[in-house]
């Protein structure tokens, strides 16, 4: 659900992002590029103590919520980067060429630009689930009680017991993450990533 929900809110924002970073020239670009793409800079550790503390003074704890908007700040740059190396590669012309017929900015945006940049928007999709659903270490930091995920229940496993399922769900980890990365080269493939 944590990953799901995260992947849900990651791709729109990482698309529009990714949009206003390669189509838009304007002040503060390159730190907005900066912004968008630090998770990837900062260990998730890191991260995760950081939003700890800010979840402890501003909201007297953690919840699903803050866990998720985590999760959505370590997934933004993997939709940044993958919908930004297809727009990247795409010919302007069809979006100009719209522009003249006289589309206005949203039907160029949602006709033209969005089916042009469907294979980075799908790989970015795949990424930023996960990144969600991988991860173990924000969620360490910021579970409560009633939270429990995959990578969480395998860590506890072999904490306090050696159960040979976790063998197995690691097993079903590698093979999806091995399978995402096959996807996404797939429907990358030729493609420059930005960054």
């Amino acid at each position: 659900m944590i990953a799901l929900l995260s992947t849900a809110i990651a791709v729109p924002l990482g698309t529009a992002g990714a949009i206003a970073l390669t189509r838009f020239r304007f002040p503060g670009r390159s730190a907005a590029q900066l912004l968008f793409l630090s998770p990837l800079l900062f260990p998730t550790i890191v991260v995760a103590i950081g939003l700890l503390i800010l979840a402890s003074r501003l909201l007297g704890g953690s919840s699903i919520a803050v866990i998720v908007a985590g999760h959505v700040a370590l997934a933004i740059p993997f939709v940044v980067r993958t919908v930004g190396a297809v727009l990247e590669g795409v010919d302007r012309a069809t979006e100009e060429a719209a522009r003249v017929m006289g589309a206005n900015a949203w039907r160029r945006y949602s006709l033209v630009v969005l089916p042009q940049c469907k294979s980075g928007i799908m790989a970015g999709t795949l990424l930023a689930f996960l990144v969600s659903f991988d991860d173990a270490v924000l969620v360490l930091f910021l579970r409560t009680p009633s939270i429990d995920t995959l990578p969480l229940r395998i860590y506890a496993s072999l904490e306090f017991s050696p159960d040979p399922g976790v063998a197995a769900a690691s097993t079903i980890l590698i093979l999806m993450a091995a399978f995402v990365v096959l996807i996404s080269e797939r429907l990358l493939a030729g493609r420059h990533v930005v960054g």
